[in-house]
């Protein structure tokens, strides 16, 4: 917007574009239960703008998106009461968040089988000690039954 003259000196026209996403009004997450979530906004601006001070063609074009909103809204049938529509201020940061989020939640899950590999390891060294103690008492009740045979055998 603040670059408009900058723009319009090679097109007559400068378009403002944003998404509207579909969400539950009292969880505010995304609704997946219809077929279209996301709904594509472009507003055309002329060239003839250039002239107008730039808060009073935002507020202009806030005023149109709002307007819009309802008039989506009400064509596709929105619950009003339930649902809404919320804009996006920049969907693919949300995507790449998204992606973030989903590469991080694989990482725990190498993590967690990582984990429950040595905890495996961990279950089998502590069997394999336990079996070396027993063998262990074995040979010391050995040893002390030798030692009474032993003495035994010298009186």
């Amino acid at each position: 917007m603040n670059k408009r003259e900058k723009i319009f000196a090679f097109s007559d026209y400068l378009y403002f574009v944003y998404f509207l996403r579909r969400v539950w009004k009292e969880k505010n997450e995304i609704l997946k239960a219809h077929d279209c979530i996301y709904y594509l906004v472009i507003i055309s601006i002329p060239k003839t703008t250039v002239k107008i001070p730039i808060n009073e063609l935002v507020t202009t074009i806030k005023m149109g998106a709002e307007d819009f909103t309802k008039k989506v809204a009400e064509e596709s049938g929105i619950d009003s009461v339930k649902e809404e529509l919320l804009g996006v201020d920049n969907m693919f940061k949300t995507v790449d968040l998204e992606r973030m989020l989903e590469e991080k939640q694989d990482l725990i899950k190498e993590k967690e089988s990582v984990i429950k590999e040595k905890e495996s390891l961990i279950k089998e060294k502590d069997k394999r000690l336990k079996e070396k103690e027993d063998v262990i008492k074995e040979k010391e009740k050995e040893i002390k039954q030798l030692k009474k045979q032993l003495d035994e055998t010298k009186k």
